[in-house]
Parts: structure tokens; sequence; C-alpha cells
């Protein structure tokens, strides 16, 4: 894809791009989470790397992750 024109506007709650005439445009709202919910987004820290030396405790770990999604 060869974009021969683009222009970015970054608003404070609208993200505006316009590329070779085509408008895209993203909601930029900003808005306050919990503590709990925003930990949620990043992963947890490593406190026993040796951990992750055997094969089957992350083997263990994915399959637990799996069945608190399904449940």
């Amino acid at each position: 894809m060869k974009i021969s024109r683009f222009n970015k506007d970054c608003g404070n709650s609208v993200d505006m791009n316009i590329m070779d005439g085509y408008l895209f445009d993203f909601p930029t709202n900003v808005v306050e989470l919990q503590k709990e919910a925003a930990d949620s987004f990043f992963t947890d820290a490593v406190t026993a790397p040796e951990e992750f030396k055997s094969v089957s405790y992350c083997l263990q770990q994915s399959v637990t992750k799996r069945q608190n999604v399904i449940s």
C-alpha cells in the first residue's frame, strides 16, 4: 500500500486521520478505572524465575488459566 498523503489531528476526544482522501476517526476517551480492572490488563510480576525452567509448571499454568476462562 502506497500512501501519498497523510494528515493526522490528535484532538481531546477524537483522533482523526486522513489517508489519500479516506477519513478514519477513532474516539480517544479517557475514563477512570478501578485498580483491580487496570491490573487485569497487565501480566503478573515474575516472583520465582526458576519456576519457568520447568515445562510441566508452564503447561499446568496454561491449563489452569484456560479452565478459569471457561468457568
